[in-house]
């Protein structure tokens, strides 16, 4: 998924209902420039409008804001907030597209209940990253798992050290026994 992208989003798609970063910017008309008719406070209110109306329809709570950004290259706002639908909890994943004359609602991205391949990948985005939302008992075995190995590791190279030890004082006990008795030459 992180590495791979297309492999995964090809292998996602052909099992789920999967919608790639790229088909969810392509569905959003695009008129790109630097001024938009919105400003600042009018489209901070107007997203917080359509969060809440998007919220009451779809049935998840908007946890709190995190933050609104104008798109110049598309003429868009992005305004994107903590919700219950999202698995992590240091970023939000749920966001909207508002257009930045008109203030009209271009599109909306859950992280979950949309489309499956989606839900999918924000879970083993929140599992790898050790950030599953409402999952402590998940982080304290991230954790112990962590130590088991870093265990692991150091009793294997402990296990080494010993048995080269021992492989060591072998080989000078033979050498010692072979000093002693000489071989005879055969004759």
């Amino acid at each position: 998924m992180f590495n791979m992208r297309p492999v995964y989003q090809k292998v996602t798609r052909a099992a789920f209902d999967y919608q790639s970063d790229e088909d969810f910017i392509a569905s959003i008309p695009a008129h790109p420039h630097d001024n938009p008719k919105l400003g600042w406070t009018a489209a901070l209110r107007r997203a917080e409008q359509l969060m809440a109306e998007q919220a009451a329809k779809h049935g998840f709570a908007v946890l709190r804001p995190s933050g609104i950004a104008y798109i110049a290259e598309s003429g868009v706002y992005s305004y994107t907030v903590q919700s219950s639908r999202d698995f992590r909890t240091s970023g939000p994943d749920t966001f909207l597209y508002l257009d930045g004359d008109t203030g009209e609602l271009l599109a909306l991205s859950l992280p979950s209940g949309e489309h499956a391949g989606n839900t999918i990948s924000s879970v083993l985005w929140a599992l790898h990253y050790g950030d599953l939302y409402g999952y402590r008992p998940y982080r304290f075995l991230v954790c112990v798992t962590g130590l088991l190995i870093t265990m692991l590791s150091g009793t294997g190279v402990y296990i080494w050290w010993r048995k080269r030890r021992v492989r060591i004082l072998a080989a000078a006990k033979l050498r010692a026994a072979a000093a002693r008795n000489p071989v005879p030459a055969a004759s």
